[in-house]
C-alpha cells in the first residue's frame, strides 16, 4: 500500500520547536512582565510574617502584642519576661539584623505617635531600643535613655553617693507615672546601672520600689502626683527608698 503524502492543510503542519535555552528562560521572563494580580497577597507581607515567626519567640511576641493592645497594667508581666524582650531586640540590633519585623515596627510607630495610646511612652522605648544605633550593652543604653527621658540633670558619677542618689528619686517616681510594666521594668534596669546598684547593696530594690511608687496616670489627670506631694508628705520616706 502506497504511503500517503503529507497533508498541506495548515492545521496539520508541525510547528518548529524553539531552542532549549529560550524555552528555559521564557517562564521567568514572562513572570517578570506579568502584572501582579490585584488580590494577590504581596510577597513582602509573606516574608515579613515568616520573619516575625522566625525571629519572635512566643514570649517576646506576647509581651509586644500586650503592649500594643494597651493592656499592660500593673505588674501583669513578670520583669524577667520584659527584660528578655528587650535583650532579644537588642541582640538583633547589635548584630546588624532587623530588630523587629516591619509590621511590628509599624505598629510600634503608630502607638508611639498616638498621644491617646495608654502605653505611648512604653512603645517609644521599645521602638528606640529596636532602632537605636551603637554598640552599647543594653543596660548602658537604657541608663542613657533614662537619664535623658527622666530629665536627670547634671553629670552622675560612676559611683554616685547617697546624696546624689536621693536627689534624683522624686524625679524618677514622678516621671515613671507615664510608663507601664514594660517601661518601668526596663527603666529600673537602666537606673540600676546609672546609680551603680552593683556597688550599693539594696539600691536596685529601692529603685524598683521608687519606679512603682505611683500608679500610671496621664498628664492632666487629677490623680497624677506632682512635686507638691513631696513637699506635703514625701511618699518615698515611708517606703525607705532614701539611703541614710
Amino acid at each position: 500500500m502506497k504511503a500517503s503524502a503529507p497533508s498541506s492543510h495548515p492545521f496539520d503542519m508541525q510547528i518548529p520547536s524553539e531552542s532549549p535555552e529560550p524555552a528555559r528562560r521564557l517562564p521567568v521572563a514572562a513572570g517578570y512582565r506579568r502584572p501582579p494580580h490585584r488580590n494577590a497577597v504581596p510577597r513582602q507581607l509573606i516574608q515579613q510574617q515568616l520573619l516575625r515567626e522566625a525571629l519572635y519567640p512566643g514570649q517576646v511576641r506576647a509581651v509586644v502584642e500586650q503592649l500594643l493592645s494597651g493592656q499592660d497594667r500593673g505588674r501583669e508581666l513578670p520583669p524577667q519576661a520584659v527584660i528578655q524582650v528587650a535583650r532579644h531586640i537588642d541582640a538583633n540590633r547589635r548584630a546588624g539584623r532587623q530588630a523587629l519585623p516591619l509590621v511590628t515596627l509599624q505598629e510600634l510607630h503608630a502607638a508611639a505617635e498616638d498621644a491617646a495610646h495608654p502605653l505611648q511612652h512604653d512603645a517609644r522605648l521599645l521602638l528606640a531600643t529596636a532602632l537605636g544605633a551603637g554598640e552599647l550593652p543594653l543596660h548602658e543604653w537604657l541608663a542613657a535613655y533614662l537619664k535623658k527621658d527622666f530629665e536627670l540633670d547634671g553629670e552622675i558619677a560612676a559611683q554616685p553617693d547617697s546624696r546624689t542618689y536621693n536627689s534624683h528619686l522624686p524625679s524618677i517616681a514622678l516621671r515613671a507615672q507615664d510608663y507601664g510594666t514594660v517601661g518601668r521594668t526596663l527603666m529600673t534596669l537602666g537606673a540600676a546601672h546609672l546609680f551603680a546598684s552593683d556597688l550599693q547593696p539594696g539600691r536596685e530594690q529601692r529603685l524598683s520600689s521608687v519606679m512603682w511608687s505611683f500608679d500610671k496616670c496621664p498628664q492632666g489627670h487629677p490623680s497624677r502626683k506632682t512635686f507638691m506631694a513631696f513637699y506635703m508628705d514625701d511618699p518615698l520616706e515611708s517606703g525607705n527608698a532614701y539611703e541614710k
